[in-house]
């Protein structure tokens, strides 16, 4: 860690500020996490459906 201190660690320039994604996090769930979850339970779903809404507590 010293190494890497005394060779400027601290200096360095920054990947990029936090919030100057493009993405928002709403959006990332919109596009990305949704469609994800929802094809996973509609997955498992088949598998075995009673299962699947007492695990989610829907009954």
């Amino acid at each position: 860690m010293l190494t890497a201190k005394n060779e400027g660690m601290d200096t360095r320039e920054r990947q990029g500020e936090p919030g100057a994604t493009p993405t928002t996090f709403r959006q990332w769930c919109t596009d990305e996490l949704r469609p994800a979850v929802e094809t996973n339970f509609a997955r498992l779903s088949r598998r075995n459906p009673v299962a699947i809404v007492k695990r989610a507590g829907l009954c």
